[in-house]
């Protein structure tokens, strides 16, 4: 049996490891028990802190069990009476729905945290705060009150890196957007020289990282054909295998500068193995760039351990900044020396990267600011760091461990009862929709990606793209917020912040009158 110390029980706020803890003796601790509702339900690995529950299934029949019920709804219920992260639902405001549910979160659904997070009522506190404070003291506002605006990055980087999984906060910059910033990263990592130049991305990667690549080879001289590798799935298939993108890090070894790959993938949901594909990409003498969007606030990381060479995020997904928010950068520490000097990496300089004690001195001389500080162009935004900062003091009352160890158990659930939904006669070819987010909980977040393929007996539409269309305004207009993308896809995030247990069962119930009330 495992000691007490070996075990870690989600209730506690303080149940958060750094990435590769250690102990006092030099020797790697244990993996540590997740105890959740008092049920033994998976591991925190000793190697980078990050929760793994192997087989959610069982995980979920354990505490059926141990909290003695026998239909959903009686777990559902239980499951939301002990949840930790419970009373932080209250903190969010909930949208109005297109049938009229103003900002009831009993009554709207809202699975779409993966696109834009809810707003916290603390925002609007802070927002006007701020807004007074510009009116009473105009440039002052820059060194005084509770946020001055000039140094206002810094309140938020230990909340931030500890989100991330960095090693101090010299590791991370909040500034720009993510487009912007994964810019910044190409310019400074994408180096091309005689065989190595290369960049390595998935096929089906957001639109706008795919530009930014073709950009950035074309600002050197090449076209996509002849240096972006765009990885795909295998024929029949919706996400990709680990080892085919290791193969073909590999295959590519000797003309791979880049590889930067979305940490989750925005269309399926995959969540990609970032230690092992950062680790090959390392050993083929290329940079690991991450495009951590979709996983940032969403599964927990552990950059600096894992030896990402950098990476972007936006924060308005499930770190609820709001739409356009402020972005996040991640520079690895082994990098910092190269801000200036003799092996200095080119890159691309603003005011705020030069070292803020001589900033004013106007000198033209630059003297950077210590690690990813040093890449900031300009200053924070005073609102969109304001808004960030209503979020952040939200994610100080949990950790990554509470909200990842809820949100395997949530999405797991309603991964299982979609399944039985969308197949009830366990004939795959009767199926409605498809689930092509991977079923094990390692390889994915928050998000399930439900695609389409067949149209039910007695339904209107003549093809699956009109009934996918049709199926997603009926939720909406019974109040579930999810969306829709081209061609057949409907995307189902519950974010575990705010998100309930018996959210799962009413949007089964919900996503059945939509799919049969024909």
């Amino acid at each position: 049996m495992p000691t007490e110390s070996s075990k870690v029980e989600v209730n506690s706020a303080c149940a958060e490891f750094g990435p590769g803890s250690e102990t006092g003796s030099g020797m790697p601790r244990p993996d540590k028990e997740v105890v959740y509702q008092g049920v033994k339900i998976g591991t925190i690995r000793a190697s980078d802190g990050c929760v793994e529950v192997t087989d959610v299934g069982a995980a979920l029949e354990k505490l059926t069990e141990h909290l003695g019920v026998d239909d959903l709804e009686g777990l559902l219920g239980c499951l939301d009476d002990d949840d930790p992260l419970r009373e932080l639902r209250d903190e969010f405001v909930f949208p109005q729905s297109l049938r009229g549910d103003a900002g009831d979160n009993n009554k709207v659904i809202y699975f779409l945290g993966n696109s834009l997070g809810l707003m916290s009522r603390r925002v609007k506190e802070l927002v006007n705060r701020e807004l007074t404070k510009w009116a009473d003291l105009a440039i002052e506002g820059h060194f005084r009150g509770d946020l001055p605006w000039m140094p206002m990055d810094r309140y938020m980087l230990k909340a931030m890196s500890a989100i991330v999984g960095a090693a101090s906060v010299d590791e991370v910059a909040l500034m720009n957007s993510v487009t912007v910033n994964l810019h910044l990263l190409l310019v400074r990592c994408y180096r091309p020289k005689g065989k190595r130049f290369k960049i390595m991305c998935e096929g089906g990667c957001f639109p706008s990282d795919h530009y930014a690549f073709v950009s950035q080879l074309e600002l050197h001289g090449f076209t996509r054909e002849e240096a972006l590798i765009e990885l795909y799935p295998r024929e029949g298939e919706y996400t990709l295998r680990t080892d085919d993108i290791l193969a073909e890090i590999d295959r590519n070894k000797g003309s791979l500068a880049v590889v930067c790959l979305s940490g989750v993938q925005y269309y399926s949901g995959q969540y990609f193995n970032i230690p092992l594909i950062t680790a090959a990409t390392r050993k083929a003498g290329a940079f690991s760039l991450w495009d951590l969007a979709h996983a940032t606030g969403n599964v927990d990381l552990a950059l600096h351990q894992w030896g990402v060479d950098g990476a972007v995020w936006c924060t308005y997904k499930y770190l609820n900044s709001g739409a356009g928010g402020i972005g996040g950068l991640f520079l690895h520490q082994r990098h910092h020396h190269r801000n200036s000097g003799p092996d200095q990496q080119p890159y691309l300089k603003g005011w705020w990267g030069h070292l803020e004690s001589t900033r004013f001195a106007m000198t033209n001389e630059w003297e950077p600011e210590v690690g990813a500080a040093a890449m900031r162009l300009s200053n924070v935004p005073m609102l969109a760091g304001t808004a960030m900062m209503g979020s952040l003091e939200i994610f100080s009352k949990t950790s990554m461990t509470q909200l990842r160890t809820k949100s395997i158990l949530l999405t797991g659930l309603l991964d299982r009862e979609l399944r039985r939904l969308a197949c009830p006669s366990d004939d795959e070819a009767t199926e409605i929709f498809k689930i092509i987010t991977p079923e094990d909980p390692c390889q994915r977040g928050a998000q399930l990606s439900l695609r389409f393929q067949a149209v039910p007996p007695g339904a209107a539409e003549e093809n699956v793209t009109a009934f996918t269309l049709r199926v997603h305004r009926q939720l909406e207009a019974r109040g579930v917020i999810t969306d829709y993308r081209n061609p057949n896809l409907i995307r189902a995030a519950p974010a575990p912040l705010y998100c309930r247990f018996a959210d799962v069962g009413d949007f089964i119930c919900r996503l059945q009158s939509a799919l049969f009330d024909l």
